[in-house]
């Protein structure tokens, strides 16, 4: 699986505050438990190959998606790649989907 990441040094992304420290949370807890070096779990920018399709089941359906996938990945001993990406800031008139205590608590 290959990741982009958001949050590696030379992504140069922009994140609210309270954003990036969900996911630094998140983020150290699998790399803590899975004795790992990610970047950026919660990313949705993913590639995979048709092993990994066919292979990893799926049954979260909004942002703890990610999660799951690498989850799954690293208990599997699937490779994941990361490779950094930018995030940039959202459209004025745009509106997030993002609702930070409920999918928060979705992804723990």
């Amino acid at each position: 699986m290959v990741v982009g990441s958001r949050l590696m040094a030379e992504s140069d992304s922009e994140f609210k505050r309270l954003n990036r420290f969900g996911n630094k949370i998140f983020l150290w807890s699998v790399n803590y438990i899975f004795k790992v070096r990610l970047t950026d779990i919660l990313s949705g920018y993913r590639v995979f190959n048709r092993a990994f399709v066919k292979n990893i089941p799926i049954f979260g359906g909004g942002f703890e998606i990610e999660t799951e996938l690498t989850i799954k990945s690293l208990a599997r001993s699937y490779r994941i790649v990361e490779r950094p990406v930018k995030l940039v800031p959202r459209p004025e008139s745009s509106n997030s989907k993002i609702s930070i205590v409920r999918d928060g608590l979705l992804i723990f």
